[in-house]
């Protein structure tokens, strides 16, 4: 009978194909943890150059402190540019208030003077 196989050699077959599976499996594991690191390592680069890129908290609470504190500067002057152009209103309007109270003197007067 030289088709049948003996109990040893069925279980040395058995186990060889096995192991072929098995090393056959254990290589594309192999590789598909080559390629999942390859693009871990990818993102983690990118992920290194956006942190570079982007600023810190610290940094952003920073500038924000700092543009609030030109506009309050900004809005400091322009109070005290409109103060003085209140100034400038009020010094004019005291000035023709003036000439007005002389006018009206001298237009009493003159009628005063001809009656």
């Amino acid at each position: 009978m030289p088709d049948e196989l003996s109990l040893k050699e069925y279980f040395e077959r058995i186990f060889d194909e096995r192991e072929k599976a098995l090393n056959l499996a254990f290589r594309s594991q192999q590789d598909a943890l080559g390629i999942a690191t390859t693009a871990l390592n990818r993102e983690l680069e990118h992920l290194n150059k956006l942190r570079v890129e982007c600023v810190t908290k610290e940094e952003f609470t920073r500038a924000i402190d700092a543009i609030k504190s030109d506009i309050h500067r900004l809005e400091q002057a322009q109070g005290r540019q409109e103060g003085k152009s209140i100034s400038v209103t009020d010094g004019r309007a005291l000035l023709f208030s003036v000439i007005a109270v002389a006018l009206s003197v001298a237009l009493i007067i003159v009628q005063f003077v001809h009656h």
